[in-house]
């Protein structure tokens, strides 16, 4: 195989367009184990490098799960809600404000989808084809403007909590 005579990973993706994800179908001997490779080059010199021993498909979808959850956590300590900074310890207290932020967090995401996609605000994308700002941030801002501005902004903060609902 391609990686038993030691070539470069970066060869297998380098050629694909941006955002494009590769399964590669072939199992390969890496350091003596035997691995399936997915890629997806996210910018001109940034890529995502799956390897498993499972079905590379699945691996990719397990870790854009664990990407969301890495977002969570970062939403929660540092990007909006500085969860740290509150030092509560007792497990039931902590239960309650994981539950609050949990659906906060799930809130100003859909709204930060919603805005985006309704082309109400539309998120900017960088030279690497990246989001300037994450739904969750965009959301959380809109949301902070209308809490601020309430007086001006209230049918526009009733929509938003219109959102809340499934239908």
């Amino acid at each position: 195989s391609l990686i038993d005579n030691w070539c470069s990973v970066y060869a297998l993706f380098a050629h694909l367009p941006t955002g494009e994800l590769r399964l590669l179908q072939n199992t390969y001997t890496i350091y003596g184990c035997r691995l399936r490779l997915a890629g997806m080059k996210i910018s001109k010199k940034d890529y995502v490098i799956i390897v498993s021993n499972r079905n590379p498909a699945s691996a990719f979808t397990a870790y854009k799960k664990r990407w969301e959850i890495e977002m969570l956590f970062s939403a929660l300590k540092k990007t909006g809600f500085n969860i740290e900074a509150t030092h509560i310890s007792d497990p039931t207290k902590l239960n309650s404000l994981f539950t609050i932020l949990a659906l906060a967090f799930a809130w100003a995401h859909h709204i930060g989808e919603w805005l985006h996609d309704s082309r109400t605000k539309v998120l900017k994308l960088s030279s690497h084809l990246r989001r300037y700002k994450s739904f969750f941030r965009h959301g959380l801002d809109h949301l902070r403007h209308l809490l601020k501005n309430i007086h001006f902004k209230s049918l526009d903060l009733l929509f938003c909590i219109r959102l809340l609902s499934p239908t």
